[in-house]
């Protein structure tokens, strides 16, 4: 049961660092969105800006992938307590 608990943690960690790494990206967008015009690679500033939001969606989608695992985790420790229960073995 405490594999549970600390699996349950593991995904409100995780969730909270989509949740981050979400507002940089969104964050990082509008900075890029808001350069100079023309917005193409000639423009050095708004290349640069771009650049760093690519950087900050990949982190989103790492985070997004270490949520998904750990849900997946969740899930396994979920049916191993959902199993042990309904065998009557309260310790799994």
């Amino acid at each position: 049961m405490s594999q549970y608990f600390k699996t349950l943690s593991d995904v409100d960690t995780a969730r909270n660092q989509v949740e981050k790494a979400r507002r940089a990206a969104d964050e990082s967008l509008n900075r890029a969105k808001a350069a100079p015009r023309p917005h193409e690679v000639t423009n050095p500033a708004f290349v640069a800006l771009f650049e760093a939001h690519q950087h900050d969606r990949e982190v989103l989608f790492a985070a997004m992938r270490t949520l998904d695992r750990a849900q997946e985790v969740l899930q396994v420790e979920s049916e191993k307590i959902d199993n042990s229960t309904r065998d009557g073995n309260l310790s799994p």
